[in-house]
């Protein structure tokens, strides 16, 4: 009976070594962007799975996240300038700081969402 929950166990957990989400529908596969959500999401998931009660609003446990993330920020911001700077898209190259202040504020106000929507989804039970 062991060697059968074992062989069970092992077959589900066998998942496959590479399974892709679908792209961001906002960033597509920008690793940038991917990286600054997941490190957002990895925060609210501590939150969730925390075996003491969270003291934090959803709103206060989204904007920590931001403070958590910073560094991925900054390389998310590093690489919109540097694809700004050899862009073929007028928009892009022609005023290199006002797209990168644009996409910056899209993803700060996108990853605050993000957070908050995966927060709600693992706490609330309705």
């Amino acid at each position: 009976m062991n060697a059968l929950v074992l062989a069970a166990t092992m077959a589900i957990a066998a998942v496959p070594a590479e399974v892709h989400a679908a792209p961001d529908p906002l960033f597509g596969d920008d690793p940038h962007a991917k990286a600054v959500l997941d490190c957002h999401a990895d925060y609210a998931r501590r939150f969730t799975k925390a075996l003491t009660p969270v003291k934090g609003t959803p709103t206060e446990v989204a904007t920590a996240a931001y403070a958590s993330c910073a560094g991925e920020f900054e390389a998310f911001s590093k690489a919109v300038r540097a694809h700004a700077e050899t862009s073929k898209d007028p928009k892009a190259f022609m005023d290199p700081d006002g797209f990168q202040r644009e996409q910056v504020a899209k993803l700060r106000e996108y990853a605050f969402a993000y957070t908050l929507d995966l927060y709600l989804r693992n706490t609330t039970t309705f």
